[in-house]
């Protein structure tokens, strides 16, 4: 009798015992858990929430004025925000530009983008359903976001990169999918940022799941992937590596982004430049 009672306990806590490890694996009440590699895909398909003109002067893609006097603006004795970027003004830009930008937006919407896109990606992309190809292409995309949105908050918030002094410069925080986003993060030197930028477009490309047509405009492709990596060695005065990354990606297309294409989807300003 004792003996019976005695198992029925066991079988009893044994059964408890699973039900606890079962309630334990449930994820947190009101977190949202991405499973799926559609849900991961409809993350990136969010709109760049950047400024246009400032992200245009910092790549070198084209002068933006603000219908200002370039000529004016550039002989002021007074800087500006403007003068010091239009006129690649190191000086200025190491000592001046962090209080002429106090409200500056930018900073805080490539961080939003590593930390609210690509980050959470990358922490979930492994675990979620759907084919590997899929996997593959998220976690590439992904990659070069972070590296991309790193690149352009160094080259506006840093000094610009010199070997002499890339060691022991302080330039920003290196977000990664492992930080803890509610602490904050220190400052990396120079070159840590530059090197995990570049690692970050060397394993999108060694993953090789971009393709060579983007899905959508606000999708990357391969050939993006490798004029990121050309222009990330032109800052860091590597002009021989930087050729080779370019020509990589003219091999694949000769055209990245067709402005001349926009006025199909946009109908203000855009139709009144010059084409």
């Amino acid at each position: 009798m004792n003996y019976n009672i005695s198992k029925y306990f066991m079988l009893g806590a044994v059964s408890l015992l699973c039900s606890c490890a079962n309630f334990t694996e449930i994820e947190p009440k009101g977190q949202n858990i991405l499973s799926t590699t559609q849900e991961l895909e409809m993350i990136l398909n969010n709109d760049y929430d950047c400024w246009v003109t400032d992200t245009r002067v910092l790549s070198g893609d084209c002068i933006y004025n603000e219908s200002e006097n370039v000529i004016d603006l550039l002989n002021r004795s007074e800087k500006t925000r403007w003068s010091i970027l239009l006129s690649w003004d190191e000086d200025g830009h190491d000592s001046q530009l962090a209080d002429l930008m106090a409200d500056d937006e930018v900073y805080s919407r490539c961080y939003n983008r590593i930390n609210r896109i690509a980050n959470p990606i990358l922490s979930r992309v492994d675990f979620v359903t759907g084919s590997q190809d899929q996997k593959d292409l998220i976690k590439c995309e992904a990659l070069l976001n972070r590296a991309i949105f790193h690149y352009i908050a160094v080259q506006k918030f840093a000094k610009a990169y010199d070997i002499s002094y890339a060691a022991t410069t302080p330039a920003i925080p290196y977000v990664l999918d492992t930080d803890n986003i509610l602490e904050p993060q220190p400052k990396r030197s120079l070159q840590y940022v530059y090197e995990h930028i570049l690692a970050d477009i060397d394993m999108a490309l060694t993953i090789n799941g971009l393709p060579d047509r983007a899905i959508n405009r606000m999708r990357l492709n391969k050939a993006c992937a490798y004029a990121a990596k050309a222009m990330v060695l032109m800052s860091m005065q590597n002009s021989d590596e930087a050729a080779k990354a370019a020509r990589n990606a003219l091999d694949i297309s000769d055209v990245i982004v067709d402005y001349n294409t926009m006025t199909t989807t946009y109908n203000s300003m855009l139709l009144n430049l010059p084409i």
